[in-house]
């Protein structure tokens, strides 16, 4: 892939991200969200790895480049389908507290998957001793129920046993309830804004985005100099 080319698909995919966060944020109930915009959203490649990140809550970010791949392998790739969700908010895999509510769902081109977009918000309570979930408690078993990686959306439609099941433990289940919907609404914006000739070079040009993973940007650099060397006509040695 050449550098323009590079360039143009990491910024789809940051503005995607981005424009993940502004949906969420817009749609939540809860003020966590809405006001203190204590959520983010990422996009990982098929091999999950965080690939774009919109900014929101970069602690969380942190957490997700562990949380999202253990979710997905805990569950089964192979078991998550074009229009599914899973939700969880297990502590362990990814240093959360219970709280944070993460949801993740994989991006399919012609039927390839080529990614997966995932966002984790700070829910105003799930249960537990005290209202919020935060007390001063001896166990994490007293925080708040323990959600670890289920289907909530199946095929594009909310499961409504699970959806019941995880809110009748809920205090606050009009806010939380509304925030689940955002989220599960807010995965779709960023399928919805890559074109169709974005998403075909996700899926093929792993290589260069294996570079933008790593942060080793050696190669762009030496094809960016090498651009500007003939553009001023001269052979300068640039180093990288």
């Amino acid at each position: 892939m050449d550098p323009v080319t590079f360039e143009v698909i990491r910024n789809a995919l940051v503005a995607a991200t981005d424009e993940m966060v502004l949906a969420l944020r817009r749609s939540a109930y809860s003020t966590n969200i809405k006001t203190r915009a204590d959520f983010s959203c990422a996009f990982f490649d098929a091999d999950l790895r965080s690939i774009a990140q919109g900014f929101a809550q970069p602690v969380h970010l942190g957490s997700m480049v562990q949380q999202v791949p253990n979710a997905v392998r805990a569950y089964g790739a192979e078991n998550i389908r074009p229009g599914d969700a899973i939700i969880t908010n297990d502590p362990f895999p990814g240093g959360v507290h219970l709280n944070d509510v993460m949801l993740v769902s994989p991006v399919h081109w012609e039927g390839e998957l080529v990614g997966w977009v995932a966002n984790l918000a700070h829910h105003v309570d799930v249960g537990g001793g005290a209202p919020a979930s935060i007390g001063a408690f001896r166990e994490v078993f007293q925080e708040g129920v323990i959600i670890p990686p289920i289907r909530l959306v199946s095929r594009g439609q909310i499961v409504p046993d699970v959806f019941r099941l995880i809110l009748a433990q809920i205090r606050s289940k009009h806010e939380t309830g509304g925030d689940f919907r955002a989220q599960i609404a807010a995965r779709l914006v960023l399928r919805a804004d890559l074109s169709e000739d974005e998403l075909p070079h996700v899926r093929h040009e792993r290589a260069r985005l294996d570079d933008l993973d790593r942060g080793d940007d050696h190669s762009l650099l030496e094809d960016l100099a090498k651009r500007a060397d003939r553009r001023r006509g001269t052979a300068a040695d640039v180093d990288v």
